[in-house]
């Protein structure tokens, strides 16, 4: 049976790895219980704990997650914190280096240009084909989630705004209803969220919802060459807002981090 840790493949090349890159500030130590534990924390409690603070961009890239420092802070076994490890390792959120543990990616912007360049070709032809003939139903689908994206970016809601951005485009993959073409774009979401979470600053955010809504207006219109225009622009956009920062934070509060209360 092969090893189940996901070793770097830098998502085909996409991410880097320089673990290390800083100390933590505020983790207990492994043999202390976390002030106010009222009980342990299941594994998809500390997972999503974990995955929203990387889609905040609260963990920067290259900080170390060890399942001893997890096990503490969350009040539960060693054993349930490498299960949540592993399986945001098997998901592309975090890079399992044997021996060494885990750590947030550290994707660069020459990464995030070849990513890029990818979605490009693959949603001009998306939104082309869906200019031709999307239905009033779909477009109904679409203008709804645009409304649950607008109301996360005003509420500050980062990491379901992140979330949500994605989804629309995997929102209009499937209204394709190619199922290669949805597996490819998946591809390439996942190493986009990861970069938006860490190099794209919060207060950009609230940018997506006015893109993709020019998307949709394009579709509603049937304008093939208006659609491939505004998907090309929002994605050069995007790109052009990640910020790859020249130093990293030598010290991170990860109970902070992880929204943990003080005792």
């Amino acid at each position: 049976m092969n090893n189940p840790v996901r070793i770097v493949n830098n998502f085909d090349r996409m991410v880097h790895c320089a673990p290390g890159l800083g100390t933590i500030r505020g983790v207990p130590m492994a043999t202390k219980r976390t002030p106010k534990a009222r009980r342990p924390a299941s594994e998809g409690e500390i997972h999503e704990a974990v995955l929203a603070a990387l889609l905040d961009g609260r963990l920067p890239a290259g900080t170390p997650l060890r399942e001893h420092h997890l096990a503490a802070m969350f009040g539960a076994t060693r054993g349930r914190a490498r299960k949540v490890l592993m399986r945001l390792g098997h998901e592309g959120r975090l890079d399992l280096i044997p021996n060494r543990g885990a750590f947030v990616p550290t994707p660069s912007l020459a990464d995030a240009r070849r990513v890029f360049e990818a979605r490009r070709v693959l949603e001009a032809g998306i939104v082309a084909t869906l200019a031709q003939g999307i239905v009033r139903r779909d477009l109904e689908k679409l203008r709804r989630h645009l409304e649950a994206e607008r109301n996360a970016a005003a509420a500050g809601r980062r990491h379901d705004s992140v979330k949500l951005s994605a989804a629309f485009h995997t929102l209009l993959a499937q209204i394709v209803g190619n199922e290669a073409i949805a597996e490819s774009l998946d591809r390439l979401l996942l190493p986009t969220q990861l970069l938006v979470s860490l190099y794209e600053p919060a207060s950009l955010s609230h940018c997506a919802p006015t893109e993709h809504e020019l998307v949709v207006e394009a579709l509603a219109a049937g304008d093939v060459k208006r659609a491939v225009a505004v998907m090309t622009r929002h994605l050069a956009a995007i790109e052009g807002r990640l910020a790859v920062p020249r130093e990293r934070a030598k010290e991170i509060d990860l109970p902070a981090a992880l929204g943990l209360a003080r005792g």
